[in-house]
Order: C-alpha cells, then sequence, then structure tokens
C-alpha cells in the first residue's frame, strides 16, 4: 500500500521503529501478534516492515483476516488457518497484525500462540519519540501541545491513536514554518479548530463549548437547544445552525475538520457578553446584570 502523506511516512515510521525496538534479540521461530492498532495503520506498517532489512533476514509480517475476500489478492493479509501454518514452521520470526475490533471465534483461538504485544504501547511509543524531537525542534509548539494534553485528561475518545496524530500534524506545520496554524489542528483531538496563534488561552473555553454541542447534559437535546446553550450571537448561531444541520454531533473531529472550509472556526465565533457583576454569562433581568453587549471571543 502507498502511504498517502509525509504525516503518514511518519507516523508509519514512528510505529515501525516501536515495534522492532520490541522484537529485537528474539530468535528464530519467536512469534508475536500485535494487538489494538487500527488497521489503517497497520496496513501501511506492514508493509514497511515487508521492505524493511528485517524482513530480508527472514521476518514474516502479515495482518489476520477471516474475509476471504482479501487472501487471494493481497500478500499482506493471510487467514487464521495459514498464519498457524507459518508459525509452525518456526523458520523465523513472524509478527501478526490483528486490527482493533476483530472480533472472531478464530482470532480468539490464536491468542495463545503468539507473544502478545499492546498496539496501544507502540502508539505511546511513538508519541514520546516524536514529542521529543518536537521538543528539539520547537519548545514552543511542544509546550502547546503539552498544555493540549493537560486540559485533556480523561477526555472522551481520545485514544493513543488519535494525540500521536495530533503531535504528527503539529510537527509537521513546524516543520512547513506554519506552526501559527497548530490550532487547526484540534479537530484530530476532538475540539473546535481555533486559527488563533494563541488557541491555548481558550483551550478551557473550547472544551465547555464542545461538550455543549457533543454531549450536551440533555441527551436528546436538538440543534437548536444546544446553539441556544453556546450563548453565540444571532449571526453566529444561524451560521452553525446551518452548517451543523446534517452534522452527527457526536463526531466532533468531522464537523470540526469541515469548520475550516467553512471559515467557522472557534476565533470566528462571536459571543453575548453581559458586563455583570462576578458573572459574565448573567442573564438578562438577574440581579447585578447590565447591558448586553457582543464581543468576539
Amino acid at each position: 500500500m502507498i502511504i498517502s502523506s509525509p504525516q503518514s511516512e511518519l507516523k508509519i515510521e514512528l510505529l515501525a521503529q516501536a515495534l522492532l525496538k520490541e522484537i529485537r534479540g528474539t530468535g528464530t521461530g519467536h512469534c508475536a501478534r500485535i494487538d489494538f492498532l487500527e488497521l489503517d495503520d497497520a496496513r501501511p506498517l506492514c508493509q514497511r516492515l515487508r521492505e524493511s532489512k528485517s524482513a530480508e533476514r527472514g521476518a514474516l509480517f502479515h495482518i489476520l483476516t477471516t474475509e476471504r475476500e482479501h487472501a487471494p489478492d493481497d500478500p499482506l493479509f493471510i487467514t487464521p488457518d495459514r498464519a498457524i501454518e507459518l508459525r509452525n514452521r518456526k523458520s523465523g520470526r513472524f509478527c501478526l497484525f490483528i486490527p482493533a475490533g476483530s472480533v472472531d471465534a478464530a482470532v480468539s483461538s490464536l491468542a495463545n500462540a503468539f507473544a502478545p504485544i499492546d498496539g496501544r504501547q507502540l502508539y505511546e511509543t511513538a508519541l514520546r519519540e516524536l514529542q521529543h524531537r518536537l521538543q528539539e525542534r520547537s519548545p514552543e509548539a511542544a509546550a502547546q501541545v503539552q498544555t493540549v494534553f493537560s486540559h485533556l485528561r480523561r477526555w472522551p475518545g481520545l485514544s493513543h491513536e488519535r494525540r500521536l496524530d495530533f503531535v504528527v500534524a503539529v510537527y509537521a506545520q513546524v516543520l512547513d514554518g506554519t506552526a501559527n496554524q497548530i490550532g487547526l489542528e484540534l479537530w484530530r483531538v476532538g475540539l473546535i479548530c481555533d486559527a488563533r496563534p494563541n488557541f491555548t488561552d481558550f483551550l478551557e473555553r473550547n472544551r465547555r463549548l464542545t461538550t455543549l454541542l457533543a454531549r450536551p447534559k440533555k441527551f436528546d437535546a436538538t440543534l437548536v437547544e444546544r446553539v441556544q446553550e453556546l450563548k453565540v450571537e444571532s449571526t453566529t448561531a444561524t451560521r452553525l445552525l446551518r452548517f451543523l444541520k446534517s452534522k452527527a454531533l457526536s463526531d466532533v473531529q468531522s464537523w470540526s475538520r469541515a469548520l475550516v472550509e467553512e471559515d467557522l472556526t472557534l476565533d470566528r465565533w462571536e459571543f453575548i457578553h453581559l458586563c455583570a457583576a462576578g458573572d459574565p454569562w448573567m442573564n438578562p433581568g438577574e440581579k447585578g446584570g447590565s447591558l448586553l453587549l457582543t464581543e468576539s471571543l
């Protein structure tokens, strides 16, 4: 499989290094299974490793499939029966990728036949290496990444893979000389894209607004109700309602990414601001409230 972009190349390079480190020192006949890698990563990674020096020394790399259509045409994929056959030969090291989400009795039967390697740990190893490189290249960008992760502890859906994807994208921005656009990559971690260079100053509000749209307390809240809770002024509300009308609001990555093309990133939202004693979000008529204004976030 052709790796499609420099960002993908970097990600696969890091994962390959992490996996080769895991199997380094193992002997002939060692068989390992790599769990919890997404197929979109397992496939180019397997291809990269098959073309590496490790493959030249007799190591085998394959992806397990229970779908018959893969096996005849794509040498990367093998069936459980073929995996057991290769394992029993013990002619070299054998790494078998079992993509995340694979649920099958035949897959379960392989559990004791292969030493497990946790793909999530490979993502973590790759992430640490890239954060180290980023720190050396741009301490400022590295600090922004750390700030994002600090604000997103226990953030729903923030997988090991997505964190790595975010740092890969940040690193690419730094290499391209566009580090002032890092906030446009926030969709990768499930936040609203923000075009401001100082986007980290608004992360807490970004979290809150994202939650109001994607995970409201009222689970069956309508789109109108969710947008009302944002306390945006009417022009912004109209644009958001039109844009989000056909979107799955729980899929933040999808709609947040699309905000960039719509020129509707968080920095473009106008918010209702209430000059009130002690409560900037006080409703009109409440004690202490004053003039209703609009301001850019």
